[in-house]
């Protein structure tokens, strides 16, 4: 289960001692909020789109859950610009703030969708116009609150599975008589045929398959169907395979692990 929440935060007031003290309270604000929420907040400023890419390898690139960017950046840089470049790498959850006026970012966009006639290019995108007023964080604080429940949609999936694997491994340890450090793979082993016909033996195997990588895998994103997904690895006629659970997967995932768990107690 992965509880950090990387978020990367652009703007050159980070180089100016005075104008700093707006994006560190920005920080604290949107670090309090995912802490309320029982996320650990890992901050990862930067003054420039440049020092952010020259800085941080791919792989990291990769773990970002939310970019937070100022639309003013100098030197020839906009948040937007680098927000448009980022939907070529693919979609990641984007916070925009500034204090221009709303038309300078549409024409920005426009320009952007007539060139290219791509849709997805507002995929995951949130302007805020930056006030004087607090509650111009409230927007940012809807955008992460999105993110962190599809987390804990997934969380909640582990814990479910943890618990009806359980059940399901300690009933077959005390039908079948078996010795406690007897594995849930041994065990379905061991129940088949006499207790368990050979077509429940392959489901529970798959919910535990199943089970293994939704309890130990981290959920990542994928960018080709711009969904959280968690993998695991399912034995196929002898040979393993990955296999990713996507997120609109969990409602038909937990009637199937009902199903069977429900087979499993009645033996």
């Amino acid at each position: 289960m992965r509880l950090e929440f990387n978020i990367v935060v652009i703007d050159d007031d980070l180089l100016d001692k005075d104008l700093k003290e707006d994006v560190d309270d920005l920080m604290k604000s949107v670090g309090n909020h995912v802490e309320a929420r029982g996320f650990n907040p890992s901050f990862h400023p930067f003054p420039t789109v440049e020092i952010y890419k020259s800085e941080v390898p791919a792989e990291a690139k990769n773990r970002v859950d939310l970019f937070l960017s100022d639309n003013n950046l100098g030197a020839g840089e906009s948040g937007i610009k680098f927000y448009i470049d980022l939907t070529t790498m693919g979609i990641h959850d984007f916070v925009l703030y500034t204090r221009d006026p709303h038309q300078t970012i549409v024409n920005a966009l426009v320009g952007r969708l007539n060139k290219t006639g791509d849709p997805n290019l507002f995929s995951r995108f949130t302007f805020v116009h930056r006030d004087t007023d607090p509650s111009w964080m409230e927007p940012i604080e809807d955008v992460i609150d999105h993110i962190l429940s599809k987390r804990e949609e997934i969380n909640n999936l582990r814990g479910l599975y943890a618990q009806e694997m359980s059940k399901v491994e300690n009933h077959l340890r005390s039908t079948l008589e078996a010795h406690s450090s007897a594995s849930l793979e041994t065990l379905i082993d061991q129940a088949y045929p006499t207790k368990i016909d050979i077509n429940l033996k392959r489901k529970l195997h798959k919910q535990r398959h199943r089970r293994n990588g939704i309890l130990h895998n981290d959920e990542a994103f994928c960018a080709d169907t711009k969904r959280w997904f968690v993998i695991y690895e399912e034995k196929v006629r002898g040979q393993y395979r990955e296999t990713k659970v996507y997120e609109n997967d969990f409602l038909r995932i937990r009637a199937e692990l009902s199903e069977v768990v429900d087979q499993a107690m009645q033996v």
